[in-house]
């Protein structure tokens, strides 16, 4: 890079990290060199910890309500602290999802057949009830499929309420709160 006389050193610095090759992490590291910044995605604490602690870094909420930790703007800067941690990072969020689907498939399994008995006795259970335990079933196929994403909060607040469904069909209960969490990752369903 030719040494530009209106550019500090560190400005120089932290573009070059930009050329560095990020491929192995294309999953979860975003670099935006137009912004000065990556964008990283972690999904265990192990991650959130790690990548907090590069300096500059904020994490970013998809609104004034959101209080996950799913995103994270790294400054330019903070290239080389990044590429250190990355592989420990991976590890951790990839033995995670591992864990996760593992045992989504385990429920699966598990309670789809139960989950059967109870469809019958669902054309005279409440509308309401029968509309909910449709988008609760709707949810769990969705995420065994991989054709939503959630937070790593979201499958771990998912996986008990799908496995009271699929134990006890029509006579399952859930709070109001409850289910205003389901109906909001129910909207990601059809996305």
């Amino acid at each position: 890079m030719a040494n530009h006389p209106n550019r500090s050193r560190s400005a120089r610095n932290a573009d070059a990290g930009f050329f560095e090759d990020w491929s192995e992490w294309a999953t979860w590291i975003f670099p935006e060199p137009a912004l000065s910044r990556y964008i990283v995605h972690v999904a265990t604490s192990t991650g959130v910890d790690m990548v907090s602690r590069i300096p500059g870094t904020t994490a970013q909420r998809r609104d004034r309500m959101d209080v996950s930790n799913f995103a994270w703007i790294v400054p330019a800067d903070g290239w080389r602290h990044l590429r250190k941690v990355a592989p420990t990072i991976a590890a951790a969020d990839n033995s995670k999802v591992a864990r996760q689907q593992a045992a989504s498939r385990r429920l699966d399994a598990a309670n789809q057949e139960q989950w059967q008995k109870h469809k019958a006795e669902m054309a005279t259970a409440d509308p309401l009830l029968r509309e909910l335990c449709e988008r609760i079933n709707e949810i769990a196929d969705a995420m065994l499929r991989d054709r939503i994403h959630v937070t790593p909060w979201e499958h771990d607040f998912m996986a008990p309420i799908i496995d009271k469904l699929w134990r006890y069909g029509p006579a399952l209960r859930v709070s109001d709160k409850q289910r205003a969490v389901i109906d909001r990752i129910y909207s990601k369903v059809g996305k």
